[in-house]
């Protein structure tokens, strides 16, 4: 017999997009798709130049690279035991909904971010890190990212697009990162009796 997909779109795969923090992010969704899209993508940003009258720019041109997004498919399976299903209430079904919506949202986060395109798992945004140390990654200050890291990184991106910069972007970090840097102290003056006082940012 034949499941209705319906099924699975509202009480599990729905459940898994809600939760996964990725996918709250400004960016865009492709639905409905089968099988592999090819997708043109700009690789190059054209020129302006100030001229002078009866002149013309230097002719630049663009460049369009062709990507292809190819579908990945995540699953999760699970056994009931009958006697499972003779203690336990109507209840139950629901909390193995809840159970299999947690745990695909957890691996579609980490595929998402993390994942290496090998195999069956996507190409997450930090895929590849080959090369790539704690001091490289993330500083010369022991590899610890700081809100003065932070700071900087805004005002940078900022700068190289400040003609359509809307403050709309988001930082991606890891919770470590995130709760490294709301422990981060304000330094004291010299002489003081505490090295440190309240903490940089917010909680």
């Amino acid at each position: 017999f034949l499941v209705p997909p319906e099924v699975y779109q509202g009480d599990i795969i729905e459940p898994v997009y809600a939760q996964t923090p990725i996918l709250n992010m400004p960016v865009m969704k492709l639905t409905g798709l089968m099988g592999d899209l090819p997708l043109p993508v700009d690789a190059g940003n054209l020129s302006a130049y100030w001229v002078g009258e009866n002149s013309k720019p230097t002719n630049t041109t663009g460049s369009f690279n062709l990507e292809w997004l190819r579908p990945r498919k995540l699953g999760v399976f699970t056994k009931i035991s009958n006697r499972l299903l003779a203690y336990s209430n109507y209840a139950i079904d629901a909390i193995i909904r809840n159970k299999m919506s947690n745990d695909a949202s957890v691996k579609l986060s980490d595929g998402l971010i993390n994942g290496t395109g090998n195999q069956y798992q996507p190409k997450g945004l930090f895929g590849s890190t080959s090369g790539m140390t704690a001091g490289t990654a993330m500083g010369t200050n022991g590899g610890r990212f700081t809100a003065d890291a932070l700071a900087d990184m805004k005002m940078k991106l900022a700068s190289v697009n400040e003609l359509r910069d809307t403050d709309t972007y988001g930082v991606l970090m890891r919770p470590e990162v995130k709760w490294g840097m709301l422990r981060e102290k304000a330094q004291y003056y010299t002489g003081q009796s505490s090295k440190t006082g309240t903490p940089v940012l917010p909680s």
